[in-house]
């Protein structure tokens, strides 16, 4: 005998609630023990529901097979599909997509990834909040994931097992949990930082980043920021990035970003070892600093003129590191403490 089940499923929150079942029986060379009862049923379908930092794509799991096949079904059904050797069904799986409040979410893509099968998919929720995975390969280990477009936490449920044609998994989706976050932008000498220009991005929100100056004190406040963690960069001077921070709601204390940024200036010459000027030659100046579990990188790039003289200006008290690379030479590093050491070079690059 075989047990075909028609399962309606709700997830919300940490749970998976399971609103209705009603089983047929049907002929079929495999049946379930009698002692097994609806219970086997509920788990054949259900699944774990997990918040992850990152949205699980289909072609980008964990520690998947290297070649993933993936089957874009939006707006269409897929026909056929390669089966395995042990012929496996293929299945629909159907649900719908609502907020917290019942409201439908249009347009939203959910994935399904199965590590067994090797095989991924991925649907658009229609404008009624329906999806729907015509003939997919039936597996007991799809990973379900929804990276929503609008103010709402990412998605993922692991295990989801889909053995046979199933309708009425309802996923409802969780709004982000924000906050006003205050900080001010020091340098290494405790010296705020005005008008200072960077971009807060949430590790935790797909695409969510803003750009922000700090006033006359150096300190900023932006309202409605995504709780958990943040990453602060800046590109234009140098390539500054500051990770670490972990945002949580309530947080009394200004959050607190030191960069390399101050009055001083690493300046020279680039020489051949004829006594040549070399133009061109690449000049990067590295810095690092770290603070509990807060760590900031800059890094500066600045190429010689035709004198082979550089250039780097505001530059922030510490230690540094200088490479020199030229095309055809040897290269050239060295350690420096801006404000201790000179920083003033003639540096002479041997021929390769």
């Amino acid at each position: 005998m075989r047990l075909t089940a028609y399962i309606a499923i709700t997830v919300l929150g940490a749970a998976v609630v399971v609103h209705a079942v009603k089983s047929v029986y049907m002929p079929s060379e495999q049946s379930f023990a009698d002692s097994t009862g609806e219970q086997d049923l509920v788990n054949a379908v259900s699944g774990t529901l997990e918040n992850h930092s990152d949205t699980v794509q289909p072609d980008q799991v964990e520690n998947a097979a290297p070649q993933v096949s993936v089957k874009d079904l939006s707006g269409s059904r897929a026909t056929a599909h390669e089966l395995s050797d042990d012929e496996v069904d293929v299945v629909t799986f159907r649900g719908n997509i609502q907020t917290e409040y019942g409201a439908i979410s249009v347009g939203e893509t959910v994935n399904l990834y199965s590590r067994k099968r090797n095989q991924g998919y991925s649907v658009t929720s229609d404008s009624t909040g329906s999806f729907s995975f015509e003939q997919i390969l039936a597996a007991e280990d799809y990973r379900l994931s929804v990276a929503p477009k609008g103010m709402f936490e990412r998605l993922t449920i692991d295990s989801v097992s889909i053995l046979e044609s199933t309708s009425g998994f309802t996923i409802f989706l969780k709004p982000l949990a924000l906050s006003t976050l205050t900080g001010v932008v020091k340098n290494q000498d405790g010296v705020g930082i005005a008008d200072y220009q960077f971009t807060l991005k949430s590790l935790n929100k797909a695409k969510w980043r803003l750009s922000i100056e700090t006033d006359d004190l150096g300190e900023f406040r932006v309202e409605n920021v995504p709780l958990g963690r943040l990453e602060f960069t800046k590109t234009y001077g140098q390539a500054l990035l500051i990770t670490g921070h972990d945002f949580q709601e309530n947080q009394a204390e200004k959050l607190e970003l030191i960069v390399d940024e101050g009055s001083f200036q690493v300046s020279g010459f680039i020489y051949d070892q004829y006594n040549n000027p070399v133009s061109g030659a690449t000049v990067v100046l590295d810095w690092e600093h770290t603070s509990n579990a807060a760590r900031s990188t800059a890094i500066r790039q600045v190429t010689t003129d035709p004198s082979g003289r550089f250039l780097i200006e505001n530059i922030g008290r510490g230690a540094h590191s200088l490479l020199v690379t030229a095309l055809e030479h040897q290269s050239f590093r060295t350690d420096l403490i801006v404000g201790v050491d000179s920083t003033d070079f003639t540096i002479v690059l041997p021929a390769i």
